[in-house]
Order: C-alpha cells, then structure tokens, then sequence
C-alpha cells in the first residue's frame, strides 16, 4: 500500500546527504513532492527515522544551495524516502522555485 499523502513527480538531480554518523553523502533525487522526496543512495543503511540535513545546490534556481532538514521515513536497496521537517522556511523556499520550474520541465525526467 502506498503511503504518500502528496503526489510525487519525477525529477533528476543531485543531493548531498548530510549525515553524521557517515558524512557526507552523495545521492539522487528520483522524484519530489511538496512532503518528500525519494534518493537513490549506496547508503541505505541510514536507518528508519533518522535526522538528516539535504544539501541541494540547483544553480539553474538559486544561487546558494539549499539546507533542508528532513526524516529519513524507510528505505530500501536501491535508496531512502524522506519527509521534509514541517515550518521550515527554506524548504518553503526550495519548494516554490522548484515546482516553478517543474512548470517549465526543467527538472522533469522524461517519463
């Protein structure tokens, strides 16, 4: 059963995951919503309910990247599925020029 209260959409890009116990880590994102997103990672030994910090740089939107905290929700071989932490402006931010240019299917992959 699928758990997701948002629709998800397909996107391409890079994260970097912010994790103590490991690091930093490189990952990427496979789709979006305005409550998650799901990466593709080699770490998916992060564990259910972990903290972590997202670091996404989009030149194409931002000049400086974004810092968004979020709650590792499962994950599986291929990855993590994250919730983003509720009242967080900068994820307001990240979301509103994102979805923006996933108007214009800068992001999008091809589905």
């Amino acid at each position: 059963m699928d758990k997701r209260w948002q629709n998800r959409f397909p996107v391409t890009f890079e994260v970097i995951i912010d994790y103590p116990a490991l690091g930093l880590l490189r990952g990427h994102v496979l789709n979006l919503s305005n409550d998650g997103m799901y990466i593709t990672t080699a770490a998916t030994s992060i564990g259910d309910y972990t903290d972590i910090e997202l670091i996404i740089y989009l030149p194409e939107i931002s000049e400086k990247p974004f810092h968004i905290p979020a709650l590792v929700i499962y994950n599986d071989e291929n990855g993590i599925g994250v919730m983003f932490k509720e009242n967080q402006q900068i994820t307001q931010d990240f979301l509103q020029q994102i979805n923006s240019d996933l108007s214009h299917q800068q992001f999008r992959t091809a589905c």
